[in-house]
């Protein structure tokens, strides 16, 4: 049956539509490709995992506390470096990264509970092990003492510098100095509780200013210079001596240090994982801390595991996530991809497609053009 007189309008309707749309639908896959390009090539620097969550990108950084007591990233996949939990390659792989290298923790009874789960996780101590040796020596002469411990090729130092004073890094210039011979070293740093714990909210800021020049020096001379931010603390639970920590007073401290690093393009050297601060927040009222302070195995694993992802992903070729881990309503697209991995690079076969394609796409919008002059005419 032949069409209609009104079908054929329409049709040709339709075809002078399609014909007028075709410049704009390649013009758009050409904005597509060059976006995705620029996407697939560009590397995240660790800001979906190490970034805090806010309310306008809430959905990209932070992250949340599962009921099991694990910490999930909103926008990446955490990867356990621990083959006590099946991770045996990822285990290979913490070995290669911190191999030849000095870890030095400075600071308070915090880094000390880090330092011994590293030290755990390197010689294969059980994690009951590590728990009980912080607190043989929080319980010992050892309580204020630096402590070492060598594993592998790894040599793990802790240095208790509570305060942030003239001598809080001399033990690690003096390192770099005599001990370090050219090896990779990892500064973890934190500091303050023992100040806010004397009330001294305003002195602890001047302080830190006055560490800044020397923190930056530093940072410039080892591969990574970790400070950690204080977080927070469970108010309630704390002992009479630290009632004069408040969670206001960590939060002013913590925004401040965080806005003094980033005025300088020159202190970039020096990392503040932000997201610690979610952790401490919401790991509060979640029976994680029985002094208020310290917090259980459970945050120290899932806080280290933090800091290994960050400095251990970026420099290693690490797989894509197994597609069996679950997705949660706060992951995105990119939740299948390891946390800090370094961005897949364009393979030359897709380059090769896709210069083939724009350049078809340019001769074709360009011979559109012509013929639609040509039409005019």
């Amino acid at each position: 049956m032949a069409p209609t007189a009104k079908q054929r309008t329409l049709q040709q309707r339709a075809t002078r539509a399609f014909r007028s749309a075709q410049p704009w639908i390649a013009a758009a896959a050409l904005v597509l490709i060059a976006i995705n390009a620029v996407r697939l090539t560009q590397e995240d620097g660790c800001n979906s995992l190490l970034q805090h969550q806010d309310s306008a990108l809430s959905s990209t950084y932070g992250g949340h506390w599962s009921t099991e007591g694990k910490w999930h990233p909103n926008a990446c996949v955490l990867r356990s470096f621990d083959k006590r939990r099946g991770a045996k390659e990822a285990a290979g792989a913490l070995v290669t990264c911190l191999g030849s290298t000095d870890v030095l923790f400075v600071g308070d009874s915090r880094a000390r509970q880090l330092f011994h789960r590293l030290e755990a996780l390197l010689s294969d101590t059980a994690v009951a092990a590590a728990v009980a040796a912080d607190s043989a020596a929080a319980a010992t002469s050892l309580m204020h003492a630096d402590l070492q411990a060598d594993t592998n090729t790894t040599r793990l130092r802790f240095f208790w510098q509570p305060e942030l004073n003239a001598s809080c890094l001399r033990p690690v210039s003096d390192w770099l100095a005599s001990e370090s011979d050219g090896r990779k070293v990892i500064v973890v740093h934190t500091a303050g509780l023992w100040a806010l714990k004397r009330g001294e909210r305003v002195g602890l800021q001047a302080s830190f200013h006055e560490r800044l020049d020397q923190m930056t020096q530093i940072s410039s001379r080892v591969s990574k210079y970790l400070w950690l931010p204080l977080g927070a603390v469970e108010e309630d639970l704390l002992w009479p001596v630290r009632r004069n920590i408040t969670n206001s007073d960590i939060a002013l401290f913590d925004d401040q240090v965080f806005a003094e690093v980033s005025k300088s393009a020159a202190r970039s050297s020096i990392t503040i994982p932000r997201v610690l601060s979610d952790m401490y927040q919401q790991a509060v009222g979640r029976n994680m801390t029985t002094d208020g302070l310290h917090f259980d195995d459970a945050f120290v694993n899932a806080e280290l595991t933090v800091l290994l992802n960050a400095i251990c992903n970026p420099i290693s070729a690490t797989p894509a996530a197994p597609s069996s881990i679950p997705t949660t309503t706060t992951t995105t697209s990119s939740s299948r991809a390891y946390c800090c991995t370094p961005a897949r690079r364009l393979q030359p076969v897709q380059v090769t497609a896709a210069m083939v394609f724009g350049i078809c796409a340019v001769i074709f919008v360009y011979l559109s053009w012509k013929r639609r002059q040509q039409q005019q005419q």
